[in-house]
């Protein structure tokens, strides 16, 4: 079994199949041969049992029309009025020897063309015999040693006497009487023709049928068909058949008995003729189950070669996967179950392809956001060169501006002491709270303020459950800042809403100005230069849209979207969607 399950598929296909269509085949063939030969036996044995009854039928009417017609031409002849002529008459005298050539003259005209005897002899009571012929012939010698034969000389009284002699010639003995007295006169014999009594034609040529007829005695009286000849019929009685079969010396057969009017019919079918019927039944039906191998051979191995062809490209793909190359796509040739398993490999190559180029592209944004950071960082830190300085300076300035009694460069001075102190804090973080980037915003706002006066207000609202979501740091001010750049340069009075709330699992900020307002195709050109990505390092490092979203892909990836609204004249709504989150993102 081990050996089996080491082999290829294609050859445990094969054997299989193989296996499975002998089975068939051979079953099959069985079943056909013993049907066929049972058939043929029972055809067979019912075609000798009516061939048998029909011939004892014939029998019996041949045998009944020769005991007519040899009385009937007894009588007409004058036979048996001459046969009690001869009684009265001195066997010397002329009388007697006239009356003898009368009876011979009789006894020709018996045999007539009707006649189905060819030869008649009559035993007188003194024990002379007469025939048909003046010249004794073979056959009257014969018939007048059976009718001086002591087992058949006695008087019958009327009752035919049927003897076969070992030459296998048929003779019918029966009394003479004539009437008015009715008294017996003697004996006559006939040789009945051959084949007369029955005759089996083309059963005999090609079954090889033989028949037997035995009288009320038991004892043969003919045979006719294939061996009729043979010696092994001489001694042979009814008591030598046992049911429904005959054993001899040289041969078995199939026998059919049928008994009618104290006749008995025995039809015999050799049994070799069964046998050789039987043999070549299964030679055909050998024939056919080697065709039918053949057959099955050819398309087993037809089937198994295509189906081991699509497993040998499913293990050639699975190995080319297995190596890494995800581009191995089968082509699918049915829908069976080896094409299903081929197209589902497909999808699953094709699925494995597509989340390994994401897992790539995520392990790319996801170096690209580190290496992003360290730029900030490294931003962050350069600016924090010698901050105390800066610091230091703007105390100076303030205090100069005190000096001079400016009370708005003071407030301005503060404003941007306090904001570059607030940066410094949050920068140091990847992630802060909503609240957190709000009140950085809103110092952002009052410098702005300083800058154009009245024109400008800002309006930061936020739900306490929005107010505590986490978001990156700095991601807001770009946008607030084109806000602010792109509202008051155009109108006289600028209002700017930042909103954040939640809903459902995300995180909604929105920032709207009643700027100048943008037109579609100048939005859609501004997230066209999105998604290409800027190149140059200055186009990188750019504080806008570009670097928000950007940044806002490198750290959510497909979970972050940022899309804008805007009507000409009218403003414009930024508004982004961030999973919401009270941790830092990972």
């Amino acid at each position: 079994m081990k050996r089996f399950n080491d082999l290829s598929y294609r050859n445990k296909l094969l054997i299989t199949n193989l296996i499975i269509v002998f089975a068939v085949v051979l079953a099959i063939t069985t079943i056909m041969t013993l049907t066929a030969s049972r058939q043929t036996v029972t055809s067979n044995t019912a075609s000798l049992n009516l061939m048998t009854e029909q011939a004892l039928l014939n029998f019996i009417t041949k045998e009944e029309t020769i005991r007519q017609h040899l009385y009937a031409t007894g009588v007409n002849t004058g036979s048996a009025r001459q046969m009690a002529l001869m009684r009265t008459l001195d066997s010397d005298s002329n009388a007697y020897r006239q009356a003898r050539q009368d009876l011979i003259v009789s006894l020709s005209k018996m045999v007539d063309t009707a006649a189905l005897y060819d030869s008649v002899s009559v035993r007188l009571d003194n024990g002379e015999c007469v025939s048909n012929a003046s010249n004794s012939t073979v056959l009257q010698k014969q018939i007048e040693a059976l009718l001086m034969d002591e087992r058949y000389a006695a008087n019958q009284y009327g009752a035919s006497t049927w003897v076969r002699t070992q030459s296998n010639d048929l003779f019918l003995l029966r009394d003479v009487y004539v009437t008015g007295p009715l008294r017996h006169v003697g004996r006559i014999g006939a040789h009945i023709k051959e084949d007369v009594m029955v005759s089996l034609g083309q059963y005999s040529q090609t079954l090889h049928y033989t028949l037997l007829f035995f009288g009320s005695k038991g004892n043969l009286i003919t045979i006719a068909g294939d061996n009729a000849d043979s010696p092994q019929w001489d001694n042979l009685t009814l008591d030598s058949f046992s049911g429904d079969r005959l054993k001899t010396e040289n041969e078995s057969y199939s026998a059919c008995i049928h008994k009618k009017s104290g006749w008995v019919a025995v039809g015999l079918l050799p049994m070799k003729v069964l046998n050789r019927v039987q043999i070549s039944i299964l030679e055909s039906s050998i024939l056919v189950a080697l065709m039918g191998i053949a057959m099955g051979l050819l398309i087993s191995t037809t089937v198994s070669a295509r189906l081991s062809r699509q497993i040998h490209r499913l293990v050639s793909s699975t190995n080319k996967v297995s190596a890494g190359d995800l581009d191995a796509i089968i082509p699918v040739e049915s829908q069976d179950d080896i094409g299903i398993l081929t197209s589902h490999f497909n999808r699953m190559t094709i699925k494995i392809k597509e989340l390994l180029d994401k897992v790539v592209q995520e392990e790319t944004n996801k170096r690209q956001a580190e290496h992003q950071n360290l730029e900030y960082e490294y931003r962050f830190l350069q600016w924090q060169i010698n901050p105390h300085f800066i610091y230091n300076a703007l105390e100076t300035v303030n205090a100069l501006a005190k000096l001079d009694g400016n009370d708005e460069l003071c407030d301005m001075i503060v404003l941007l002491s306090s904001y570059f102190r607030q940066n410094a804090e949050t920068m140091r973080k990847r992630f802060v709270t909503v609240q957190q980037e709000f009140k950085s915003l809103m110092q952002y706002v009052e410098i702005y303020r300083h800058i154009y006066g009245d024109t400008l207000s800002a309006l930061f609202e936020f739900s306490q459950e929005a107010g505590q979501a986490m978001v990156p740091t700095m991601i807001i001010q770009p946008l607030l800042e084109n806000a602010l750049i792109h509202g008051a340069n155009v109108i006289e009075q600028t209002c700017i809403q930042t909103i954040a709330e939640v809903e459902g699992d995300v995180l909604l900020l929105r920032i709207k100005d009643n700027g100048a307002g943008m037109t579609d195709e100048t939005i859609a050109k501004l997230l066209g230069a999105v998604q290409d990505r800027p190149q140059t390092h200055e186009e990188r490092t750019s504080l806008g849209v570009r670097n928000v979203m950007e940044r806002l892909q490198l750290i959510y990836g497909d979970f972050a979207s940022l899309s804008i609204t805007s009507q000409p004249g009218v403003g414009t709504c930024v508004e982004m969607r961030l999973p919401l989150s009270f941790t830092d993102w990972k």
